[in-house]
């Protein structure tokens, strides 16, 4: 069941037992003698929260279920619905609350919209060669190759995409598949729901939080390891993996190097399997046993590395950082007045030997890092002043992995840049924080995990004015930005970038190592992925344990999109005038939370079947076929908002705009990508 399904669940739990509460206090005052301004209210909130109820119950894994009740009974009042129309896709439904005579009704229409997933064998490489056995299956979806590793690397001379993917689709079809090569358009929507661009991405994602379980590598399965991991769990093992007997398990595994299952081996595992290496030639051999239910995700980056991460700062505590102030305070030592920033290291990563950037640890100076951040100084002058953090140009981010702990905390925070500050956000922008005094700030810190996802910024590449491309460019170029602003008026206070740089010398330098590299592969280096599939290898896509994974991964899950919401109001008075008929006798659904039966009282007392839980009209909702008054219903369409989940316009202004509803961390993610709260206006 996805994040969306649970969440929910767990409203319409919620949901019940603050109506049940709110119920009685209300009910007891409405029985007091003040029934019609309560029974408008009481009525209004059986419906709301009856909606939010159904919705739940009929969210599957699959799709739309009908309800299991169609009439709920609260204390003195009920609700009942009405399926309009339903598939598993779509579904329109009328949720009708009444109490002491009071109805108010909500009707809504759904669509379904299921995780999109790419493929039960995911490539994610410039270059792939594979076998397969008569035997073997791979099913669910096509496999798919992702091309873009191979167009960005120039391979086309050296490796030409029409022989590999005739090659690679010829061997599908002997599994009982075939190949599917996207162009980078279409993986916007392939990878929309997991909310990364690639398999990179997927597996930082799922190294981003500590793994539950670790095995050192090379690792060799040569005694049988059953029950590793669990549905919501991460399982890496670094370095090489051979399996020789059986290994068993759930959630996602992690290989950072080669997979072999040997002819003795048996390898099973429901979620996904991720193999990641660096080296020129990725060997994933499955010569043994294999049942894979989720999927398999190869990713390998067989390139030369080529330059570093430069960290550049900014900061102006009086006026503030700001288009018309873009070099702030001016350059500190080593760097003259000339340029335009307070601080710079170039060759961070090199020089200091680690990618991540320690702003900040137990409250007090990184040694090391310090002259060059100047984040501590700058705490220091901040004292108990109110501030916060920011993320910007946060596309760019390196797959960086922050460490945050503000005292007050109940353990330090540790996401993907990329994510945002979670439940520490402030409303409306989940890369900005809550704001906290400055000198509570106990541990800041982020981890960029690889360059090439990091905005480049080379000398004569695209920065021909260096350092002037950087630091007097309000954008910084793109580059992903840390900032502290001030809570009181916003001013950025300070300013951190960190993107992949290379000078000219060290461009030329990187041409001579990716020349060299060409040529092995013209003379006929090992180069790619080898994908061996074996007769007993089983790779079923499956979108129950990749599911499992929502919240442990971030993916957006199950969606249900919102199409549309009316609903229509009837005060005791009115439905009471529609209810009753010529002779003066009123019809009502007597005990409705049983089956019911219709009835025709006399008017006199109508207010005692309505005080144990009898509605007007009859149990199908009918009225009298001549009555004494005509119906007279209010509407109040234009202030409906559907219970439940938040309602958000998804990409507006582009072509794929779209109303759809969102919960948790789906919500967050979303916001965080562009989209906005409320329907978009063109729907």
């Amino acid at each position: 069941m996805g994040r969306l399904t649970l969440l929910l669940v767990a409203a319409a739990v919620l949901g019940g037992s603050l109506l049940t509460f709110s119920s009685r206090r209300v009910a007891s005052s409405s029985q007091a003698g003040q029934r019609g301004a309560q029974a408008d209210l009481l009525s209004r909130q059986i419906t709301e929260s009856g909606h939010a109820i159904v919705l739940a119950s009929i969210v599957g894994e699959t799709g739309f279920t009908p309800p299991a009740a169609t009439t709920r009974s609260y204390d003195g009042g009920s609700y009942r619905v009405v399926y309009n129309s339903a598939t598993p896709t779509r579904v329109t439904y009328t949720v009708t609350g009444d109490f002491q005579g009071a109805t108010h009704a909500i009707k809504s229409t759904y669509e379904w919209d299921p995780m999109s997933y790419p493929s039960p064998i995911w490539l994610d490489v410039p270059y792939a060669t594979s076998t397969a056995e008569a035997g073997s299956s791979v099913s669910g979806k096509r496999v798919i190759f992702d091309r873009r590793k191979h167009d960005a690397l120039g391979l086309e001379s050296l490796a030409g995409l029409a022989p590999m993917t005739s090659a690679l689709n010829g061997v599908a079809g002997v599994a009982g598949n075939s190949l599917y090569t996207p162009d980078g358009n279409d993986w916007n929507w392939l990878v929309e729901d997991l909310n990364v661009r690639d398999g990179e991405g997927l597996y930082q994602t799922a190294l981003a939080q500590t793994p539950e379980l670790t095995l050192p590598g090379p690792h060799t399965v040569t005694s049988n390891q059953l029950g590793l991991g669990a549905p919501d769990e991460v399982v890496h093992v670094t370095g090489d993996l051979t399996v020789e007997k059986r290994m068993e398990g759930k959630g996602v595994l992690v290989v950072d190097g080669a997979l072999e299952v040997t002819s003795t081996g048996r390898l099973g595992w429901r979620g996904i399997v991720i193999v990641r290496d660096e080296r020129q030639y990725l060997p994933v051999m499955l010569n043994g046993s294999v049942d894979i239910t989720g999927s398999l995700v190869i990713v390998q980056h067989a390139y030369p590395p080529g330059g570093h991460m430069d960290v550049t700062t900014w900061r102006d505590l009086g006026s503030g950082l700001s288009p018309s102030n873009v070099r702030g305070e001016g350059a500190v030592t080593p760097w003259g007045a000339g340029f335009p920033w307070h601080q710079h290291k170039h060759r961070f990563d090199e020089d200091l030997g680690t990618r991540e950037v320690r702003y900040l640890r137990n409250g007090g100076a990184v040694a090391a890092q310090e002259a060059w951040t100047q984040f501590e100084d700058t705490i220091d002058r901040l004292g108990s002043d109110d501030v916060y953090l920011e993320f910007e140009n946060e596309s760019n981010h390196g797959y960086g992995v922050y460490t945050l702990d503000v005292d007050g905390m109940a353990q330090p925070m540790q996401r993907m840049v990329r994510d945002g500050f979670g439940s520490f956000a402030r409303g409306g922008n989940v890369h900005q924080s809550q704001s906290f005094k400055a000198d509570d700030l106990e541990d800041f810190s982020i981890d960029v995990r690889t360059l090439r996802t990091l905005q480049a910024r080379y000398d004569g590449q695209g920065c021909d004015s260096w350092p002037f491309c950087i630091g007097e460019n309000w954008d910084r170029g793109g580059a992903l930005r840390v900032r502290l602003r001030n809570d009181s008026d916003d001013k950025i206070l300070y300013e951190s970038v960190l993107y992949w740089h290379m000078q000219t010398d060290e461009w030329a330098i990187y041409q001579g190592q990716e020349a060299a590299w060409r040529t092995q592969i013209e003379s006929g280096a090992l180069f790619g992925t080898r994908l061996e599939v074996g007769q007993n290898v089983n790779v079923a896509y499956d979108v129950r344990p990749i599911l499992a994974l929502v919240d442990r991964m971030g993916f957006d899950g199950n969606e249900v999109i919102h199409l549309g919401t009316e609903t229509e109001h009837g005060t005791a008075d009115q439905n009471l005038a529609r209810a009753t008929a010529a002779d003066g006798r009123v019809r009502i659904c007597h005990d409705p939370g049983n089956g019911g039966s219709t009835q025709n009282v006399a008017r006199d007392a109508v207010q005692v079947h309505l005080g144990h839980g009898d509605r007007l009209f009859g149990c199908d909702g009918s009225a009298p076929a001549a009555t004494s008054a005509p119906a007279v219903p209010s509407h109040d369409s234009a202030n409906a908002v559907p219970p439940g989940p938040t309602v958000v316009c998804h990409q507006p202004g582009s072509p794929a705009e779209a109303t759809r509803v969102y919960s948790g961390t789906a919500l967050q993610n979303h916001l965080g990508h562009g989209d906005s709260l409320g329907a978009c206006v063109s729907s």
